[in-house]
């Protein structure tokens, strides 16, 4: 199926299938490690009026998802046909994300002058070369500015193993979904954060230097980074190390739950209070530790010199004493990531779903957000 760009066809589809997506309201679905995440977004006939219309998250059993690997497919089709149910969406055509560590990517030049059919060639060309010839893959690509080659243009070229792709989009279907595009979930999120931040669009490079930079701490179950940006510009990703479903494993064992039941115990705030103690306070010590390490090296990597803002997203930000921990340890201004800002909220949106899990819809608001843009 075609990654997320509106001129690029996906290796094993027909030409001129992403021009189905275009239309007034689009669903982007989030398959985590823990859990599914699904946002209908519209938008109106501004360029810039969206609205959410509706969400919903559901957990999943456990390991259903490992690495980022589907491996109970049918466990996440139910999963995400619960979501859709609680949200009460209908809307069918979707928009899927893939985790970034089951991609691979270059950016290549390649000339300014070539026409669509041409530059589809060569991006073919380029996918095929990140993975062995045995291998069957799927591929999208952006261009991302003009190249230090004179009359060139910097493409930046992404692939990943079909069969990794096929098993989202077969849990998908297993829901009654037609999942439509594929994106990257680093993009989706970069996306989010262009949106949350009001980055005003075609804003040039020189101009996007007076902004603030802002770090993203994305925390998800079994995967999370730092992202600092500028603008839409990402400048330095660190890997963080991910507790939140070690929290959940640990839990498990210390009050002899299942880890579903821990993890909804967690999400609540309705452990034992030995479990703040013991296993919460010293990971939140650790975690604060190894953003403030992020940003030390980020700093001493740029000639910006500073940090202006920390964004906490995923999952696992909601979890009580994140936000205050890093905050202290860090001394920077630190607040829950809203992916809805800068958008208008629909009556029927289940206040309790959105209020709940806020970060958590960061990657399924953007992947919505490519599906009408």
């Amino acid at each position: 199926m075609p990654w997320a760009s509106s001129n690029v066809r996906g290796s094993t589809l027909r030409r001129g299938i992403l021009s189905g997506l275009l239309r007034q309201t689009t669903v982007g679905v989030d398959i985590g490690s823990s859990s599914v995440k699904v946002v209908e977004l519209s938008v109106g006939m501004g360029k810039n009026d969206y609205r959410l219309e509706k969400c919903a998250s559901e957990l999943l059993d456990r390991n259903a998802v490992a690495d980022g690997n589907v491996v109970n497919i049918e466990a996440v089709g139910i999963a995400l046909k619960r979501a859709l149910g609680k949200a009460g969406i209908r809307t069918k055509d979707v928009v899927l994300g893939v985790p970034s560590m089951l991609t691979e990517s270059q950016t290549v030049s390649l000339p300014d002058n070539l026409s669509e059919d041409e530059l589809y060639s060569q991006v073919e060309s380029e996918a095929h070369r990140l993975y062995p010839p045995s291998q069957a893959v799927n591929f999208d690509f952006a261009v991302i500015g003009p190249s230090e080659t004179e009359g060139g243009i910097g493409v930046r070229v992404t692939a990943a193993n079909s069969d990794r792709v096929q098993e989202r989009v077969t849990a998908a279907e297993l829901a009654g979904l037609k999942p439509q595009v594929m994106d990257v979930e680093e993009y989706a999120v970069q996306r989010s954060v262009v949106q949350m931040l009001g980055v005003p669009a075609g804003l040039n490079e020189t101009d996007a230097k007076d902004l603030p930079v802002v770090a993203v701490v994305h925390l998800g179950g079994s995967r999370s980074k730092a992202i600092f940006y500028q603008g839409w510009k990402e400048l330095y990703e660190q890997p963080l190390n991910s507790y939140g479903d070690q929290l959940t494993q640990s839990a498990a064992r210390m009050f002899t739950l299942d880890a579903l039941k821990a993890e909804i115990k967690k999400r609540k705030n309705t452990l034992p209070e030995a479990w703040r103690g013991q296993l919460l306070k010293p990971s939140l010590e650790a975690l604060a530790m190894e953003v403030q390490g992020a940003i030390g090296n980020f700093i001493a990597s740029s000639s910006l010199g500073r940090v202006d803002e920390i964004l906490l997203s995923g999952g696992h930000a909601s979890l009580l004493g994140v936000q205050a921990a890093i905050q202290q340890q860090t001394q920077i201004t630190t607040t829950l990531a809203n992916p809805f800002a800068n958008m208008t909220t629909a009556g029927k949106v289940n206040e309790r779903y959105l209020q709940r899990d806020l970060p958590a819809y960061i990657v399924s608001a953007g992947l919505a957000l490519r599906g009408l843009q």
